[in-house]
């Protein structure tokens, strides 16, 4: 995290706890709106950014770039270096590289999708909508939504299907032109969306934790340079 978003995001938990605060201590329709407010505008802004700072680091880790170097190494080798017991921890170092490569790179794909997925929803849910623009919303969403494209990891993909249901009652809605049954689905369809952000967050975060098991395969490399 730079410091400028270090900033950002304590600035607006401040603000959002001032809030808290001045609605506990003189409760009305006006403070529970800020409340809300600053929430909204919390989880709105600082985490699209916090994604970028992920994708950001994850390119800046390099493994890919690093994975393609140490296959042009092997590929120098000749056929026979395949069979050579020597080499074989060289060998599973590479491929143990490209599995964390692989598993970093689809998480952050996925992880974002998601992010911004979960904002537009939230703007579209929480911020509101004026009347009769929700179906110019949901068609944004859709483009959004398009972009998650298979392999999906095993949270998305198990509550895929019911996503896909979603979408067709959403659509079915807005044909009949019922905005305000549409808008209390596509709450529903916020609500399942965020939960399967949150769970793929989670997984996100523990890969990067695990990312300290690269050292390993990079130590058996450098070892045997």
């Amino acid at each position: 995290m730079t410091p400028a978003l270090r900033d950002e995001l304590l600035d607006g938990l401040k603000l959002t706890k001032d809030a808290f605060e001045e609605a506990v201590k003189a409760p009305s329709d006006i403070a529970f709106s800020q409340v809300l407010t600053e929430l909204n505008m919390l989880l709105s802004s600082i985490p699209p950014q916090l994604d970028s700072a992920i994708s950001e680091a994850a390119r800046d880790l390099g493994l890919e770039r690093l994975v393609e170097l140490l296959k042009s190494v092997r590929s120098t080798l000749p056929s026979a270096a395949g069979q050579d017991p020597e080499l074989t921890p060289f060998f599973e170092a590479i491929e143990a590289l490209k599995g964390l490569q692989d598993k970093l790179a689809t998480g952050v794909s996925e992880h974002g999708q998601l992010q911004r997925l979960d904002t537009k929803l939230r703007t579209v849910c929480v911020g509101g909508t004026i009347v009769g623009a929700l179906a110019m919303e949901w068609k944004r969403i859709k483009l959004v939504r398009s972009k998650l494209a298979p392999p999906f990891s095993q949270i998305l993909l198990g509550a895929n299907d019911g996503l896909v249901e979603m979408e067709h009652n959403i659509e079915a809605a807005l044909a009949r032109g019922e905005e305000q049954a549409s808008l209390e689905l596509l709450s529903g369809y916020f609500s399942v969306v965020s939960n399967v952000f949150q769970k793929v967050d989670g997984r996100l975060k523990d890969l990067c934790l695990s990312l300290s098991d690269a050292s390993q395969p990079l130590k058996t490399i450098l070892r045997m340079c």
